[in-house]
C-alpha cells in the first residue's frame, strides 16, 4: 500500500546500469520565548491537589497509567490561521483521548480568542460533536497567507477539553518553546510511543512555525534542536514527527531530523485549507490499538492512508529517517558526478525545469516553486536521450533506490502532481536564491544563507551543484 513505482532500468547501447548560520529573522516586537504567568487549570476541580487528566494524584504521572501512544500537537496560531487551530481542536475532540492514547495540545492564540495567549489541553472526547468542518469546494486559491486576522468569536467552536495550563504570551517560533512542550508532554503523559505534530505555515527548508507577534520563524535546524533537547531531557526519542504544514516533506528537512525521530509524515505540496485530517488519523490509531499493537511504521502508513482521503492533502508521504545517511551519501555522489560529467548545464537545466514541481497555486513565488520531486529528477536523468554518461545513470539509479527504501508510503491525490514520489528537494535551475521578501505571506528571509546552515548542505555537495548549474557557462 502506498509504495512508489519501481524505476525502470535505462538501457544504453545494450548495457543496463543497475542499481552554520541562522535564517535571518524578520523585524517586529519580540514576544517572550519562555512560558510566563503559568497557571495550572482544572475545569472540574479547583483545589491544588486535583490530578491532571490522565495522570495520578496531585498532578503527578501515575506509572501504571502509561499508555500505548501519546500524541502531542503543537498548534501555533499567532498568525492569520489562528481560527484553524481551534478547528483542529474541535476535530480532535470528535475522538479524544482514550485508554490507549493521550492527545495533548499546546495552542497559541491572539488576545481576542476564547483562549488568549498559549494554552495546553488534554483533549477529551466531545459527547455531542457538531458537524465536522469541511473545506469550501468553491475556494480556487488557498487562503493560507495574507495579513494576520483576529479569531471570529461567533464562529469559534466550543471546546469541551479542560485547559491544563495557561502559559501566557509564548513565542512558539522559538525552539525552546517546542522543546519545553515536548519534554513536558512526554514526562506528564508517559507512553510506549510518541508522536509530535507541528501545525502552522511551512516553507520547506527555510522553516515553519510563523509567529506574527514576534516576527519570527522557527528554522529547520531549530526544529531539530528542539527535538534533540527534548530527547536529552526525557531519555526518549520521538517516534514520528508530523508536519501539518505546507511543503515540509523535503530531503533537507528529513535529513535535519535524521537523528531526532524515527519517521516523518508530511506533504511535498501546499496543504489547504485544513491540512491533516487529524481527527480521523487519531481515530484510526485508536481503532487499530483495540486489535493489537501499532508500531511507529504502521502508524506512519495509516496517516498516509487517512490523509489521502482528505481534499486538503494534495500529497502525503511517510519517510523512514534511518535511511537519511544512505540518502546523504547517494545525493552527494550524484551531485559530484553531475558536476564532473560531460552533460551540459543547458541539458541539466532543461531536465530540472521539467521535473515535478510544487507551489503551483503561487506561480509567482521564486522560492517554493523550485521545490521538486527528487525521485522524478532521478528518473528524468535516467530516461533522457541527451545523457550518455554511464556514471550519471548509475548515480541516479542509486539515489532512486535509496528513495524507494526511505519512502515507506506515499499518495498524491491532487491534480497536476502525478509525478510525486514522497520527497522533494530544493532544485532551482538558476542557483541558490539570495533573498526572499514576499509581502503576501509576510516572510522575509535569505534562503541561500539558510540553505548553507543545513546539515544536508554541510554533508553533501548538493549546494555546490546548485551553484554550479546556475552559474553562467556550459
Amino acid at each position: 500500500m502506498g509504495e512508489i513505482d519501481k524505476l525502470s532500468v535505462h538501457s544504453l547501447s545494450g548495457r543496463e546500469y543497475l542499481d552554520k548560520k541562522k535564517v535571518p529573522e524578520t523585524s517586529g516586537p519580540e514576544a517572550p520565548s519562555t512560558p510566563v504567568d503559568r497557571v495550572t487549570l482544572d475545569s472540574r476541580k479547583q483545589n491544588d491537589s486535583a490530578p491532571l487528566p490522565g495522570t495520578g494524584g496531585a498532578g503527578q504521572p501515575d506509572p501504571s497509567a502509561k499508555k500505548k501512544w501519546t500524541v502531542l500537537y503543537y498548534l501555533a496560531g499567532n498568525n492569520n490561521i489562528s481560527g484553524d487551530m481551534l478547528t483542529k481542536m474541535s476535530r480532535l475532540e470528535r475522538f479524544g483521548s482514550d485508554e490507549n492514547v493521550n492527545i495533548v495540545t499546546q495552542v497559541g492564540q491572539p488576545e481576542n480568542s476564547p483562549y488568549p495567549g498559549t494554552t495546553r489541553f488534554f483533549v477529551e472526547k466531545n459527547p455531542n460533536p457538531g458537524p465536522e468542518p469541511v473545506p469550501l469546494q468553491s475556494r480556487k486559491r488557498p487562503v493560507v497567507y495574507g495579513p494576520s486576522r483576529e479569531v471570529a468569536l461567533r464562529t469559534a467552536p466550543a471546546l469541551v477539553s479542560p485547559p491544563l495550563e495557561k502559559l501566557g504570551p509564548v513565542n512558539m517560533a522559538e525552539p525552546e518553546a517546542l522543546a519545553d512542550f515536548v519534554s513536558w508532554g512526554m514526562k506528564t503523559y508517559p507512553a510506549e510511543h510518541y508522536m509530535v505534530v507541528l501545525m502552522d505555515h511551512g516553507y520547506g527548508f527555510v522553516g515553519t512555525i510563523q509567529d506574527d507577534k514576534s516576527g519570527k520563524l522557527m528554522s529547520t535546524p531549530g526544529v531539530g534542536e528542539a527535538l534533540a533537547s527534548a530527547e536529552k531531557k526525557t531519555g526518549q526519542k520521538v517516534d514520528i514527527v508530523g508536519f501539518d504544514s505546507c511543503l515540509m516533506q523535503q530531503a533537507e528537512v528529513a535529513h535535519q531530523l535524521g537523528d531526532s525521530a524515527g519517521y516523518v509524515v508530511g506533504s511535498e505540496e501546499v496543504e489547504y485549507p485544513f491540512g491533516f485530517p487529524e481527527g480521523r488519523m487519531v481515530g484510526r490509531l485508536e481503532e487499530e490499538l483495540k486489535n493489537g499493537e501499532v508500531e511507529p511504521d504502521r502508524l506512519a502508513r495509516l496517516m498516509v492512508e487517512e490523509g489521502a482521503k482528505d481534499s486538503s492533502m494534495k500529497t502525503i508521504s511517510a519517510v523512514d529517517l534511518s535511511e537519511m545517511k544512505a540518502l546523504e551519501q547517494s545525493v552527494d555522489g550524484l551531485a559530484g558526478v553531475l558536476m564532473n560529467s560531460s552533460v551540459s548545464k543547458e541539458t541539466l537545466r532543461k531536465i530540472i525545469t521539467s521535473t515535478q514541481a510544487y507551489c503551483s497555486v503561487f506561480p509567482e513565488d521564486k522560492l517554493c516553486t523550485n521545490y521538486r520531486d527528487l525521485y522524478d529528477f532521478c528518473q528524468k536523468l535516467i530516461q533522457s536521450p541527451d545523457i550518455k554518461d554511464p556514471k550519471v545513470m548509475e548515480a541516479a539509479l542509486k539515489t532512486a533506490d535509496v528513495l524507494q527504501k526511505a519512502v515507506i508510503a506515499q499518495k498524491q491525490p491532487g491534480e497536476g502532481i502525478e509525478n510525486s514520489h514522497g520527497l522533494s528537494i530544493y532544485l532551482p535551475a538558476d542557483g541558490l536564491l539570495e533573498s526572499y521578501d514576499e509581502k503576501s505571506n509576510r516572510l522575509s528571509a535569505k534562503p541561500k544563507e539558510a540553505y548553507l546552515d543545513l546539515s544536508f548542505s554541510q554533508k553533501t555537495r548538493w549546494d555546490e551543484f546548485l551553484q554550479w548549474v546556475g552559474a553562467d557557462g556550459k
